[in-house]
């Protein structure tokens, strides 16, 4: 499902119009695919004639005539329908009156003291659909249309409510929303969802987001070139790597988690489990050594490395263990739980920077001699990367960071670490998440998952990846290090840096899901979502076939 903003849709129609792809022709597909979809999902539901009842709140722009011709449609196919006009449309307007004579029932609002009808109308409907406003509205809207949503309102409670296109009240552009939005159960979106529906509050309005053809596929080829992608089942369903009959443990990588501190060690736990349940080969946890004993026993499966460390986190000279054990590594995690320490800054420093000991100048693993000669320079080749958590924070205060890093590395920051990477506001970072995530993909050239409701995947070429999922049964302290496991387990099969990006927070996402069908969201630890990677990868499975 393709994200785009008004602007880019007024592009596309005009150009698909000038090609002969009416505004009519994309007008009647649009009607019949709401129609089509309303029948698919609600006609076997509602057995009963009398209960397949819906209304129509009709405006004066194409939305309206979206929603009147999807009313005829549905007329036709049995359904028992009305049209109010919240504005009048033209006189004589052809949609209109082929909806009349499909037998539907008009109202116009201008002649409706005190709403008296509408009030009678939403009373014995099941669904409303919402067909006033269009994506390029903006607020205030008018008394009239005041007054009719905070009318219909009312009657939400038990009422299927389907907005075309986007909720009326909502601007399309900024994601800015009127007190009187209805809260809609499913938008159908024409071609594309328009930016400003997945930014908050907006969203909110939403309900679930489906996707309606106007024919653009056959119009414009190419047409989706430049519009950013909302990541669904479907799509990361094709991008799981594959299970042959005849692998062995090396077939699925390793992954090793750089990760813990004596007042951290859950992080290792929580991070090195979701690599395993992603399907790596082989996890092995590289950790201060003294909280070994703690956490060893409580999963066995993972293989352990002990750095040195002071005082409970990980110590400089950890970089010389680290260096001697990357040859089998096909995927590391740096970060989690690690802390901020002195001592920790020096590792992430000297880890990243171009000297290979302590002292040194010169490309990474650059290595003097005892005489005071140098050797040729010896270049760590760093497996892919996901930079997390605390390796974040340590990395904001080295000048030009990310000329450090391998490209493409994954870096996963929340709102305040991004803030801290980037030298601005939490708030501003949560106003323009999509924007800024990225500008400083690119300006990074990394690939960068700025985590929270709605997190984006946006790649240094400029284009994202959006989550719909917005679930607060994600927002506690180890979420973060379930999702950076996670990743790190599908690049350390091999999986590319996006899709593994993409796989990971998908699942991580549809384990809230999974784990709140049975609990409370404010009951649910982390380790209740971990224990939902099988049934969440095996739905991918069955997806793709």
């Amino acid at each position: 499902m393709l994200i785009a903003t008004v602007e880019q849709m007024r592009v596309l129609e005009k150009k698909a119009s000038d090609l002969g792809h009416t505004y009519e022709k994309m007008m009647e597909l649009a009607g019949t695919g709401i129609a089509d979809f309303i029948d698919a999902r609600f006609y076997s539901e509602f057995e009963e004639d009398s209960d397949r009842t819906i209304l129509g709140l009709i405006g004066n722009g194409n939305n309206g005539g979206d929603a009147l011709i999807a009313l005829k449609i549905l007329q036709s196919r049995g359904w028992t329908t009305r049209a109010y006009l919240v504005k009048d449309r033209a006189e004589n307007d052809p949609l209109v009156s082929a909806y009349q004579e499909a037998g539907g029932n008009v109202e116009k609002q201008s002649g409706d003291t005190k709403y008296a009808t509408l009030k009678k109308w939403c009373s014995t409907t099941q669904f409303i659909l919402d067909g006033i406003l269009g994506t390029g509205a903006r607020l205030p809207m008018d008394d009239t249309i005041h007054g009719t949503l905070k009318t219909v309102g009312k009657y939400e409670s038990g009422t299927v409510i389907l907005a075309v296109d986007c909720p009326s009240g909502i601007d399309c552009s900024t994601g800015e929303t009127s007190p009187d939005v209805l809260h809609s159960d499913y938008t159908l979106c024409m071609a594309a969802v328009k930016t400003g529906l997945l930014t908050f509050p907006a969203f909110e309005y939403c309900g679930n987001l489906v996707n309606i053809s106007i024919g653009f596929e056959k119009s414009l080829p190419g047409w989706e070139n430049g519009l950013h992608e909302i990541i669904t089942p479907i799509k990361v369903a094709s991008l799981l790597p594959r299970r042959p009959l005849d692998a062995h443990k090396g077939t699925f990588g390793t992954a090793m988690i750089v990760a813990g501190s004596i007042n951290y060690t859950g992080a290792v736990l929580l991070s090195s489990e979701a690599a395993y349940r992603s399907g790596a080969g082989l996890v092995r946890a590289a950790i201060p050594g003294m909280i070994h004993t703690a956490i060893a026993g409580q999963i066995p499966e993972v293989t352990w490395l002990l750095l040195p460390h002071e005082a409970g986190v990980i110590d400089e000279s950890a970089v010389d263990v680290l260096r001697k054990n990357l040859n089998k590594v096909t995927a590391m995690l740096i970060g989690p739980g690690l802390e901020t320490e002195e001592t920790t800054r020096h590792f992430i420093r000297r880890l990243f920077s171009r000297q290979g000991t302590k002292g040194t100048s010169g490309d990474i693993g650059f290595v003097p001699s005892t005489t005071g000669e140098t050797k040729a320079p010896t270049s760590l080749s760093f497996p892919p990367l996901v930079i997390d958590a605390d390796a974040l924070r340590i990395l904001a205060d080295i000048q030009d960071w990310w000329k450090l890093l391998p490209a493409n590395s994954i870096l996963t920051p929340h709102p305040g670490e991004m803030a801290a990477l980037t030298g601005l506001s939490i708030k501003e970072i949560q106003e323009r998440r999509l924007d800024l995530a990225l500008l400083f993909a690119r300006q990074w050239n990394q690939i960068v998952i700025l985590k929270g409701a709605l997190t984006v995947i946006a790649t240094p070429e400029g284009h994202a990846y959006l989550s719909t999922c917005a679930n607060p049964s994600l927002a506690r302290a180890g979420s973060g290090d379930l999702l950076a496991g996670l990743i790190t387990g599908f690049l350390a099969q091999g999986v590319k840096p996006v899709a593994a990006a993409q796989l990971g927070v998908w699942i991580h996402g549809y384990c809230g899901d999974l784990a709140a069908e049975d609990v409370d969201a404010a009951a649910i630890l982390p380790s209740d979502l971990v224990i939902q990677i099988p049934a969440s990868i095996g739905l991918l499975r069955e997806l793709a076939g």
